[in-house]
């Protein structure tokens, strides 16, 4: 009964596990037993009360990760004077509050794993890109953004930033991460879009160095 009680949070749990496992030996590698085996006593007729199968626990996972409520609450009344400004205090805010251990460990399996890679590109880019977009719409009509493209436009930022460099954020070297930035700073200024600054770039660097830490530790 006592597991019965709160569905949502045991809902939650077996996601939580779930995604641990996914990020961590891959989808081909977890199991719905290696699921139940990390639940603590919870039975495989409380997963298969809540999921079908292990597909569909992977869908409820990659959408949790890539586009729940959180996340689309996070798009939402971002800060600034300008779209553009908006844009930069956002990506500024995601650096500095990037402490999700998940990336921390996950990366080098994420980069092996196809499906798992695959998946969330494409969620990453649907909800990112329609997060953003609105956005850059305000930044064409206050002037801080020059572009026609704000579709375009708005799925090159989130290609660029959280798929480019993001998703392999630990596998790369230190001065990867600034190369990649400044060449992106470079771009951007480029298209008279200059979305990446002194300070993001620093940033990047920070949560590089403070990852690396968490990294030791484990």
């Amino acid at each position: 009964m006592s597991r019965n009680k709160y569905p949502e949070q045991s809902r939650e749990k077996i996601l939580d596990v779930a995604q641990k496992l996914f990020l961590e030996k891959g989808y081909e590698q977890t199991t719905i037993q290696k699921i139940v085996d990390d639940l603590n006593g919870m039975t495989k007729g409380v997963i298969y009360h809540h999921f079908k199968s292990k597909k569909d626990i992977w869908n409820a996972v990659t959408a949790r990760m890539a586009g729940d409520s959180t996340q689309q609450r996070w798009f939402e009344n971002w800060p600034g004077k300008t779209g553009l400004e908006k844009l930069q205090r956002a990506l500024l805010k995601s650096l500095s509050e990037f402490q999700r251990y998940d990336v921390a460990y996950s990366a080098e399996v994420m980069l092996k794993d196809p499906k798992t890679i695959g998946e969330l590109f494409l969620k990453n880019l649907a909800e990112g890109t329609n997060g953003i977009e609105g956005y850059v719409i305000e930044g064409m009509q206050d002037g801080s953004i020059k572009t026609e493209d704000a579709h375009e436009l708005a799925e090159f930022i989130i290609t660029s930033i959280n798929l480019w460099i993001g998703i392999r954020f630990t596998s790369l070297k230190r001065e990867q991460i600034i190369n990649k930035f400044e060449l992106l700073k470079r771009v951007y200024d480029g298209i008279d879009v200059p979305l990446i600054t002194n300070e993001i770039i620093d940033m990047a660097v920070r949560l590089y160095d403070n990852l690396q830490i968490v990294q030791k530790k484990f």
